[in-house]
């Protein structure tokens, strides 16, 4: 449980100190240079499995396709969370509890999200999978098994460490005159890493920090800073 732990906790820094958003490719980077900067305390195949981690990082994403319905409309609210719909409310201790919360608030689950949720229960699968790893450390596939959860894990922390996952004001909101302002950002700060080509290494090594990040984006997209 302490490894698990650590491993787990190192990821979610790792994710959430790098870039705010990203799409699929974007996923992947910020998963394998997560791996690469694990310290030795973590099993060495953790480490090694980079490249496994991140493919797998990028699956919570794919199960969101459309001809999938059954699974889309299953996975989509898992990727974010609109914080206003809880009102004052604390966040109930598991998913279930939060829908309760949320009928009684009169607001719908599937449109208010359940990202906190995701996070925990892939947290928890991962610790499973440590468990079966520390019982039988040569059983390849219960190796395997980490790295699928770990990616998984880094994929949700990864959505939570992007601001506009977390606000029903996704993608702009309506200003005083009742237009819509700044339309399509949501799109454009989750392009970033990939559509600049933002590599693993590259982010292992932290050269890039926040404010190149942002300002970069603002003179790209020539919009106003959305605060």
């Amino acid at each position: 449980m302490r490894t698990c732990t650590f491993c787990s906790g190192f990821l979610i820094l790792a994710v959430a100190s790098s870039v705010p958003g990203w799409w699929v490719k974007g996923h992947e980077s910020i998963a394998e240079a997560a791996a690469a900067g694990l310290p030795e305390t973590v099993p060495a195949f953790v480490r090694a499995g980079g490249k496994h981690m991140a493919h797998c990082s990028g699956d919570p994403d794919r199960w969101k396709n459309p001809d999938a319905p059954h699974l889309r409309a299953a996975e989509s609210p898992d990727h974010y969370i609109d914080l206003e719909d809880y009102g004052s409310k604390e966040l109930p201790g598991n998913r279930y509890q939060a829908v309760a919360l949320l009928a009684q608030l009169k607001q719908l689950p599937e449109r208010t999200g359940m990202l906190p949720y995701a996070i925990m229960e892939n947290y928890e699968r991962l610790c499973c999978a440590f468990y079966d790893y520390r019982a039988d450390p040569n059983n390849e596939a219960a190796r395997m098994k980490c790295l699928v959860y770990a990616g998984s894990l880094a994929h949700f922390t990864g959505d939570a460490a992007m601001p506009l996952h977390t606000t029903r004001d996704y993608d702009g909101k309506k200003g005083a005159d009742g237009k819509m302002v700044q339309r399509g950002i949501h799109a454009k700060i989750d392009a970033f890493p990939e559509k600049n080509g933002l590599t693993p290494e590259e982010i292992a090594r932290g050269q890039f920090t926040m404010d190149l990040w942002y300002n970069a984006w603002l003179q790209s997209a020539k919009m106003r800073a959305p605060y």
